[in-house]
């Protein structure tokens, strides 16, 4: 239990991945903490949270054994405390983050998908996507939210070669991350992006097209139902249901960004008594 207890405090305290001396954030209160950070113990995850889900993307180590994508996961948790840093310590001590102890667990599989949010592109009937991040850098995190940024390998899409930054930011007491996403593109004047959902070949999944968005619901891993969302609040988009995705596209010229909204929950948290309710916060 030491051990775990020291493992814990030293995920804490690591609120910069680009230096080797990092200070303990000043006035934070972590029992409410939005917080993230790189976790080379584990493959490279990027992983982040706040009161109320954990999100994660893969880094070079597991991107690279080729089994997932850039896709987005979900840690299902239901307690308002951080669990990044408990689960991972735990694993290391040979209890993994797929059995519910209480707080919640990782009941999603992404694989080679864009998992609950992931962003892809579209060219010559293809969706590509890139396979994990390179660099991180977190902005800021504390009490009140956590902000950072991604970047991605150069990734070549038909005759174009994109790299990719995503800004996320994850709100205390949402559901949903704000990505904003830019582009370097060589080769091309436009490119097609897309957000997606990835679909469920399991029973009782539910989805729903809204303006500007879709809402998805399934029963994953132990039986657990899952809601996941994706929207655009501020540019044209187009629906396309194709490549195993539910996809939200947008024409993007040299120069322009894109930003959308990509969130989950889990019902077992009590959070959303059912799929109607998950729709409603979409509205």
């Amino acid at each position: 239990m030491k051990n775990l207890v020291c493992l814990i405090g030293l995920g804490l305290l690591a609120s910069c991945q680009s230096s080797l001396v990092c200070e303990t954030p000043k006035n934070v209160n972590y029992d409410v903490l939005c917080y993230g950070r790189h976790a080379p113990e584990r493959q490279d995850d990027f992983t982040w949270e706040n009161d109320r889900v954990a999100f994660r993307m893969y880094g070079p180590e597991c991107g690279k054994t080729g089994t997932v994508l850039s896709g987005i996961d979900i840690w299902s948790k239901k307690v308002e405390t951080p669990i990044i840093d408990l689960w991972y310590a735990r694993n290391d001590a040979g209890e993994n983050y797929h059995t519910d102890r209480g707080e919640g667990a990782d009941f999603y599989k992404v694989g080679k998908t864009l998992g609950a949010g992931g962003l892809g592109f579209l060219a010559d009937g293809k969706l590509y996507c890139t396979q994990y991040w390179e660099k991180s850098r977190i902005l800021e995190q504390g009490p009140n939210r956590i902000v950072f940024e991604l970047d991605f390998p150069e990734l070549k899409v038909g005759k174009s070669l994109i790299k990719e930054t995503k800004r996320i930011t994850l709100e205390r007491g949402s559901n949903f991350n704000k990505i904003e996403c830019s582009f370097e593109i060589t080769g091309a004047d436009e490119i097609t992006v897309a957000a997606g959902l990835r679909k469920s070949h399991k029973k009782a999944a539910e989805s729903a097209k809204l303006a500007n968005a879709y809402a998805y619901s399934e029963v994953v891993d132990k039986k657990q139902v899952i809601y996941s969302a994706i929207q655009v609040k501020d540019q044209e988009v187009k629906h396309l249901e194709a490549h195993d995705h539910y996809l939200l596209t947008a024409k993007i010229k040299k120069g322009e960004g894109f930003t959308y909204y990509a969130g989950a929950a889990w019902q077992a948290s009590g959070q959303f008594k059912d799929f109607s309710e998950w729709i409603d916060t979409i509205k």
